[in-house]
């Protein structure tokens, strides 16, 4: 910044220094208790198969819808965070985990109740990347205006298990 300058009516030049904006004393980091939710993984409509069996004169026999392939029995990949007891908006959450997985996608839904679920966020790229010397790291997640008192995180497209450490 050394080329900058402040110049003022006259053209001349004005003493200046340049600062770096103070947080908002508003916004503080705080702890939010998360919970992992126990069971399989949510199915997707690409986990669903649908048979229809017709017999001479047409009529259905039979109808099957299920899991293609075994049944996963591995823990989930879904949390909970509370944040009743927080008393401030959110704007953001910065989430640690402890993985061999070094980036993860993540969908977020909020609820009042636990029992309604809406939309929140509906993809996050989360990366802790180390290689060669370098580093890459994005562990925040940007929350679009008010949110419930519970969100749900749900890993997208995840092969193991993530283990969140901190929210």
């Amino acid at each position: 910044l050394g080329d900058l300058r402040v110049f003022n009516g006259a053209g001349e030049v004005v003493p200046h220094a340049v600062r770096r904006r103070e947080q908002e004393t508003s916004q503080t980091r705080q702890i939010v208790p998360f919970f992992p939710l126990p069971g399989e993984r949510p199915s997707t409509a690409a986990d669903l198969s649908l048979r229809v069996v017709r017999n001479a004169e047409g009529a259905v026999v039979t109808v099957e819808t299920g899991n293609i392939g075994p049944t996963q029995s591995e823990p989930s990949t879904s949390y909970l965070f509370d944040t009743t007891a927080l008393g401030t908006r959110l704007t953001e959450l910065e989430v640690r985990w402890k993985s061999s997985a070094s980036i993860l996608s993540a969908s977020l839904a909020q609820s009042s109740d636990l029992a309604h679920w809406s939309p929140l966020v509906d993809r996050a790229v989360l990366a802790d990347l180390t290689y060669n010397g370098g580093n890459v790291t994005s562990r925040r997640i940007l929350l679009p205006g008010k949110t419930l008192p519970y969100i749900r995180l749900d890993c997208v497209d995840c092969r193991e298990p993530v283990q969140l450490t901190e929210v």
